[in-house]
């Protein structure tokens, strides 16, 4: 009978890329249901351009003519996707005495860092989106702030608006639902904005919007009509809108992903890298990803600041 050597499988033992995963992981998400479209390219930027909506079709008569409408491209935006790094060193002495605490803490900890900086990108999209692209605000579509008064409709003759000055409140929240919902396409017809609705606040508003919004009663009122304008509205706390100019606002967008306008692009998906200098016996670890945010439309969101 021949001699057979047993074979022992080797333990597994995590990589650089799982430590960081699992730091992703532990981090909380804050950003990702708030996004109506994420998509991937592999070009420097890509080129989004709006298109018109037909008008009615029109009744037809024997024997005259179809009405010809055109379809046109009132904006378009280009966007680049921005690489977000993050990087650690260790010397190879200090790896060896506490691989624990020098190498895989710190990995884990990169990969929370690269969950909260798109929790804060996201954030952004709102914190911004009162301020002009040309002034560093959110990338819009029109070129105006994502939350305007300007928007240009029906190839620039006429506006839209879906910003207000009001104060967080049931009697507002209902305002803005409705004006939310009474938004027009670029030939002014309605939008349709039907379905459920997140409600984003700053961490100051948190308990304010869930007595609006859970309330089986009208809230802030001594009547028992019932809450209706909780019904499909839930409210997400955006923990990394920080400024305090910004802790009286608060924003609605459509949850349907098809009715979300705000959307990322993502050129290089989350990755790690290990490097190794023996002149200077020096670890080097980093992980990256590249990516960026914007609004194709702003149909589909409003936005108030007091």
């Amino acid at each position: 009978m021949a001699f057979v050597i047993p074979t022992i499988p080797q333990m597994g033992r995590p990589g650089v890329a799982e430590w960081v995963f699992f730091g992703i992981e532990s981090a909380s998400d804050q950003w990702s249901r708030l996004l109506g479209m994420k998509m991937a390219s592999n070009f420097e930027y890509e080129d989004f351009r709006a298109l018109s909506d037909m008008n009615y079709a029109t009744q037809l008569s024997e024997g005259s003519s179809i009405e010809i409408q055109t379809v046109y491209s009132p904006q378009n935006v280009q966007v680049y996707p921005i690489n977000r790094a993050i990087g650690f060193e260790i010397s190879r002495q200090a790896k060896k005495v506490s691989l624990e605490t020098k190498v895989k803490a710190p990995l884990k900890q990169m990969g929370v860092v690269m969950a909260e900086t798109k929790n804060l990108v996201v954030a952004n999209i709102f914190a911004l989106g009162h301020t002009d692209p040309q002034s560093s605000g959110t990338i819009t579509m029109d070129d105006e702030a994502l939350f305007d008064s300007d928007h240009p409709i029906a190839n620039g003759t006429s506006t839209a608006s879906n910003v207000g000055a009001l104060a967080l409140s049931a009697a507002n929240l209902e305002t803005a639902v409705t004006a939310l919902r009474r938004q027009v396409t670029e030939s002014g017809k309605p939008k349709v904005n039907a379905g459920g609705m997140f409600l984003v606040v700053p961490p100051s508003l948190w308990l304010v919007a869930r007595r609006i919004v859970e309330s089986t009663q009208q809230a802030q009122t001594a009547n028992n009509d019932k809450n209706v304008v909780g019904d499909g509205i839930e409210v997400v706390v955006m923990d990394y809108i920080t400024a305090s100019a910004m802790q009286d606002n608060w924003w609605l967008v459509m949850k349907n992903p098809a009715k979300n306008p705000l959307s990322m692009i993502t050129r290089m998906p989350m990755d790690t890298d290990e490097d190794y200098d023996k002149r200077t016996l020096t670890h080097f670890y980093s992980a990256y990803e590249e990516y960026e945010v914007f609004a194709k439309d702003w149909r589909g969101t409003y936005g108030s600041s007091p």
